[in-house]
């Protein structure tokens, strides 16, 4: 990921200050004009973007959900339906001022409509900068980047990373007949745990020859999770490239492929 993060931190941190410095209109944290607008939509992010505002203490893992056109989009509040940057006490992005924001939410067309006082949407955004066009090639190639770190973390490679230690430590006391599939936070995948049964690894289970009651299991051996491990990343691999990422796999859904 070294030979994305780099570029990609720099071209954010160039974006963010020609906009923070050049928007014409309005002040975005000025809470008599802004309404908010642009924060009930889920921006785009990219890996090295969202990384950066974990590893600032402005967000955690769980605030970003994978998509199937940069790494990640930013959650909604469920209270407010609003992103989760949306400072109900300041009106506006708390993270307006961190010089991390995503491309798209420093370029969001918007306009200051100077007559009704308030921000409206326009089709080109409203920057007003010695060179605009270097902007816009600017913001593109952030966007052509971070489509390419994206594909990246797809491979199998970064794939068989998410089966860490951790990972398959947890798997260890987790009984297979509740074990449904994994769920992606971030960068590492954890168990997806229901207490109704699920007979998805009994075939395993089976191969592996073991003499233990399926029902009776009282976790996952090193033999199945090696097994497991050896068809799902070349499944979820495939099913991405079918239906894009998402915060749970099934590994029925999967091993149906």
């Amino acid at each position: 990921m070294e030979r994305f993060s780099e570029p990609l931190l720099s071209l954010i941190l160039n974006i963010n200050k020609k906009c923070t410095s050049s928007i014409s209109g309005t002040n975005c944290l000025d809470s008599e004009v802004c309404q908010g607008a642009c924060c009930y939509s889920s921006q785009e992010i990219s890996f090295a973007g969202a990384k950066a505002l974990i590893e600032a203490n402005l967000a955690q893992k769980s605030d970003f959900i994978r998509s199937d056109t940069l790494a990640f989009r930013i959650r909604l509040s469920p209270e407010t339906k609003r992103c989760i940057f949306f400072d109900p006490n300041l009106n506006g992005c708390k993270i307006f001022h961190s010089n991390l924001r995503p491309a798209q939410c420093c370029v969001f067309p918007i306009q200051f409509d100077k007559t009704k006082h308030q921000c409206r949407m326009q089709k080109e955004f409203f920057i007003e900068t010695a060179d605009k066009m270097e902007l816009k090639e600017t913001t593109d190639r952030y966007i052509d980047l971070a489509r390419e770190e994206a594909l990246f973390l797809e491979s199998e490679d970064k794939i068989s990373q998410k089966f860490n230690i951790s990972f398959i430590s947890e798997l260890r006391d987790i009984p297979p007949k509740h074990l449904f599939g994994v769920k992606e936070i971030f960068d590492e995948f954890h168990p997806l745990v229901k207490s109704k049964i699920s007979f998805s690894l009994m075939d395993f289970c089976n191969i592996h020859g073991c003499d233990t009651i399926y029902e009776q299991c009282s976790g996952v051996c090193d033999q199945v999770i090696n097994l497991l491990i050896s068809d799902f990343v070349p499944a979820l691999r495939q099913f991405i490239k079918n239906k894009g990422p998402k915060e749970e796999y099934f590994f029925q859904s999967l091993l149906d492929l």
